[in-house]
């Protein structure tokens, strides 16, 4: 069972923004906009909180009441399993090198210091500054 928060890893450069919109904590993607779903999720690796990669399949509308009505867009998002984990280590090797890529330094500073901090996987995607 996939465990989230996740977080999409197949993006080369982060930036604040963009990131923010790539972590997941639930499997469920609340837009219209499938430019974007298309370009940064489907078919991307995501590392759940646990170190599984997943791929993002293809997305479903919900069933609940709002979506229904198109009161509000909210799609299930499918992923499979892509038989890689990695370790805690190896996902906080990866999140120090996606962060040197970020132009946002008050932003860069405040993720080495999470970093540095945590103690999972979970934490490093969650990134909460205390």
């Amino acid at each position: 069972m996939m465990e989230f928060p996740i977080i999409q890893i197949d993006l080369i450069e982060w930036n604040l923004e963009l990131i923010t919109e790539l972590l997941m904590f639930d499997g469920y993607y609340h837009s219209s906009d499938d430019d974007f779903f298309d370009k940064y999720i489907l078919s991307k690796r995501f590392v759940s909180s646990d170190g599984t990669i997943y791929i993002a399949t293809h997305k479903t509308r919900s069933t609940d009441f709002l979506s229904r009505t198109g009161l509000r867009s909210k799609y299930k998002i499918h992923f499979k399993d892509a038989g890689v984990r990695w370790t805690f280590s190896q996902t906080k090797e990866f999140f120090y090198n996606r962060i040197f890529t970020m132009k946002e330094e008050f932003a860069k500073e405040n993720w080495l210091k999470i970093i540095d901090r945590s103690n999972s996987i979970r934490d490093l995607i969650e990134s909460q500054d205390d």
